[in-house]
């Protein structure tokens, strides 16, 4: 058997795909805790590539705030998003997918590409330090979720601790009204901390290597993406 042979052997065939997308937009109706959800479809249609990417459109299409504008703005959401994955995957030597099935579990809590790009940086740091090339979608869900849920709240719970928020810190997060500006400070901390480790991590032997190969087979399906390996 041949690898082309191999890998359609490994994926599930269209029109399950469409089986398994019209129970994930059921399951956005019977889920009310986003990490359940997204978990949820994980295990419904596993950790691939594929799996991801129709686990963002499930959670995009559940998101009141983006259907209303419809088809058009949904196709440019999942491709600013492919993009933006894209580039943390090619500045961190960290699988694509990872950063998307995070990046997912930001729309589910109703975030949009605007909250992404602010976290990137210290999304993919965090990962580089935390769990370098053995990061996984599961890791990348838990922590956004964990994540979103203390933005959306202004309560840190544990992160004030792990990110070393001074006190003042602590009162300027809690009494922000502001998303965006916790957003901020978040990924300001997240940086403090980790900042360069995605770049050490990208710019390793180990790291160049996986990114080259990583590049070829992106370039083949985009080939005017740019790719940061030297």
């Amino acid at each position: 058997m041949t690898g082309s042979e191999t890998m359609a052997a490994k994926e599930p065939p269209p029109t399950k795909y469409i089986a398994k997308f019209v129970v994930c937009n059921e399951m956005g109706r019977m889920f009310s805790k986003p990490l359940h959800l997204a978990l949820a479809i994980v295990l419904l249609v596993g950790s691939s590539m594929s799996a991801i990417a129709l686990s963002l459109e499930a959670a995009l299409r559940n998101n009141p705030r983006l259907a209303k504008f419809g088809e058009e703005a949904i196709k440019e959401q999942i491709e600013a998003i492919d993009d933006l994955c894209w580039g943390c995957q090619d500045s961190s030597a960290i699988r694509e997918s990872v950063f998307k099935a995070g990046f997912t579990m930001l729309v589910i809590h109703g975030a949009g590409v605007g909250d992404m790009e602010r976290l990137a940086p210290g999304f993919r740091d965090y990962l580089a330090a935390t769990k370098g090339f053995n990061a996984t979608e599961a890791d990348a869900q838990m922590f956004m979720d964990q994540i979103a849920r203390a933005i959306k709240s202004g309560h840190l719970n544990g992160w004030g601790h792990e990110l070393s928020f001074s006190d003042d810190e602590v009162r300027q997060f809690k009494h922000s009204g502001s998303a965006k500006d916790h957003t901020i400070l978040f990924n300001k901390k997240l940086e403090e901390l980790y900042g360069g480790q995605s770049q050490a991590l990208a710019r390793s032997p180990a790291g160049i290597e996986w990114r080259l190969k990583h590049a070829f087979d992106h370039s083949l399906c985009k080939p005017n993406a740019e790719s940061s390996v030297p």
